[in-house]
């Protein structure tokens, strides 16, 4: 079709990083990876544009994974045709400030950040027990806790390991008392990104 649509190993040949796949995936805020950037710039003709925005150096990233699947097509369905003014407002300034919180390496701005008024409401009501995960998390010290792509895991942000496992623990308790066993990842980010080996 005359469109250059980028294989995997030439997308990290081509130096993106996963931090800068991360940060160049919140582009659509929630909404889609960063396969889905490329190809929107590349099919529209627009020139790529691979900006680094840099990394927080304590970022961890704790995910609970619950024994329950959600397709993504049916997270998809339930996201609204239009949206009120103020929660896209809302929303597009928090992807600003989650650039300037990987270019000022400040994790706390990022967890501030992660309160999406949009795509969340939306696709709470399909995890069973989102908003006690989340309340969970929250309570027990994380800077920030929403739905990681279409669902069903949940992720949170948080400064430090051990702060991490005690989140975790909190989430898999809160999944466990509504019926669901899930699995915990607590982990740093790798700042130096995928390589083709």
């Amino acid at each position: 079709n005359g469109v250059w649509q980028p294989s995997q190993k030439q997308f990290i040949e081509g130096g993106f990083s996963t931090y800068e796949a991360f940060g160049l995936a919140f582009k659509d805020y929630y909404q889609c990876g960063p396969f889905n950037v490329l190809n929107d710039k590349v099919y529209s003709g627009q020139p790529l544009d691979v900006i680094g925005l840099g990394a927080i150096d304590d970022l961890i990233i704790v995910v609970a994974s619950p024994e329950f699947q959600l397709l993504t097509k049916t997270a998809r369905e339930v996201l609204p045709k239009t949206v009120p003014m103020k929660d896209f407002i809302s929303n597009m300034a928090n992807a600003c400030l989650i650039v300037a919180a990987f270019t000022n390496n400040d994790v706390k701005l990022l967890g501030r950040c992660v309160d999406d008024r949009i795509i969340e409401p939306a696709r709470a009501p399909l995890i069973p027990g989102f908003y006690d995960v989340k309340k969970a998390a929250l309570d027990s010290g994380a800077f920030g806790c929403s739905i990681s792509g279409a669902g069903p895991s949940i992720f949170a942000v948080t400064d430090n390991l051990s702060a991490g496992k005690e989140i975790g623990k909190a989430m898999q308790e809160a999944f466990k008392r509504n019926n669901l066993n899930s699995k915990i990842y607590v982990s740093k980010v790798n700042k130096e990104g995928a390589k083709v080996v």
